[in-house]
């Protein structure tokens, strides 16, 4: 455990400490400039990070932490994967990629291995493949719905990353995913870091799917171990953003991206960053929480649906308490003097009718 939080606390400085002095320096011009090139693209550096942190951890945690111990092609098929994909989208468009994008998901999903025994939700191990594809290919080509600002989709990411690494911290999964989460979290830490107080480049459509396919390589080497179920926890704060999204967009108001319609664009028109960026924390922890205790639950389905339920009732209700004006303190002292004369003026009121009555 001591040198396994070691390692941990160099991949997280390394990704950190590589990703600031990367993009630094990119976001520095473009802002000077105004003059954007490909190499000002963040997610290139967060992409070459992950990439050395995957390769690195693989050969220096031991195998006999995993049940099904994983290859080097399981490891560097996803990367060539993202290649292909970015290069997709750079040559040929957006459509084109997300097409590309779920063959990719089905083969590295198709080629991971897994044994009966070890299958997530009791379910027959293609049939559970088969619905593993449409989640992450969902999840990967609708992650732009967290892309609001960059501190909305650094949270957001950063929760599901944490709660893996906490996960391994109690034995709950691989030190292998903890290492490589580590990497992702600083580099995208640093990423919010370089935007914190303004926004200088932020990801594009591309670079989300390109982000959420790098949580789905560290999510599926999970898939064949016991812990899989906190894993789909821990993305509970994407789905009940995009079921929001998706209901406004198609069925209220019928316009609009995705992300313009999901709580966290309406939160950002009225509210203050900070308590924007602590509210989503704090339904990223509480996603942690579950996802923690499912480890202990009799079953691997119960838990992330109440959880989704949860996390949906608390976006909603945040939302729409987040969603008013904030109220000066004037206007507080004037509701509040008004509020203590009306109650004056009903139990005057009162009194004078019993008054009456006696008479």
């Amino acid at each position: 455990m001591g040198i396994a939080f070691l390692y941990y606390v160099v991949f997280l400085i390394f990704g950190f400490g590589g990703m600031y002095c990367l993009f630094a320096p990119q976001a520095g011009r473009f802002e000077k400039n105004a003059v954007f090139s490909f190499f000002m693209q963040p997610i290139l550096y967060v992409f070459f990070l992950y990439v050395l942190g995957a390769i690195g951890a693989f050969y220096l945690v031991p195998e006999s932490d995993f049940i099904i111990i994983p290859n080097l092609m399981e490891i560097l098929l996803p990367i060539f994967c993202m290649m292909l994909i970015y290069a997709t989208a750079f040559l040929f468009g957006e459509k084109l990629s997300s097409v590309i994008l779920i063959f990719c998901v089905a083969l590295c999903i198709y080629l991971q291995p897994m044994e009966n025994k070890f299958v997530p939700f009791g379910l027959n191990e293609y049939v559970f493949k088969c619905l593993a594809v449409v989640f992450f290919s969902i999840f990967c080509i609708g992650y732009k719905v967290l892309n609001v600002l960059p501190h909305t989709i650094t949270i957001a990411t950063g929760t599901m990353l944490l709660g893996v690494s906490l996960l391994s911290a109690i034995g709950g999964a691989p030190v292998y995913l903890a290492l490589v989460s580590a990497v992702l979290l600083g580099s995208l830490m640093a990423y919010m870091g370089v935007n914190l107080h303004k926004i200088k480049i932020e990801f594009d459509n591309v670079s989300c799917a390109i982000l959420a396919f790098m949580i789905f390589s560290i999510f599926k080497l999970d898939m064949a171990e016991l812990s899989f179920g906190s894993c789909v926890i821990f993305t509970m704060i994407f789905w009940a953003e995009l079921a929001v999204a998706s209901v406004n967009k198609f069925l209220i108001n019928k316009k609009g991206t995705l992300m313009q319609n999901s709580h966290f664009y309406a939160a950002a028109q009225k509210i203050t960053l900070a308590s924007m960026m602590s509210n989503i924390f704090k339904v990223g922890v509480i996603c942690m929480f579950f996802g923690w205790f499912q480890l202990f639950s009799v079953n691997q389905y119960s838990l992330p649906i109440i959880a989704f339920f949860v996390v949906l009732w608390l976006n909603t209700s945040m939302g729409s308490n987040l969603l008013q004006t904030p109220k000066t303190l004037r206007q507080i002292n004037s509701e509040f003097f008004a509020d203590m004369k009306q109650n004056l003026k009903e139990t005057k009121d009162t009194i004078s009718k019993i008054s009456n009555k006696k008479d």
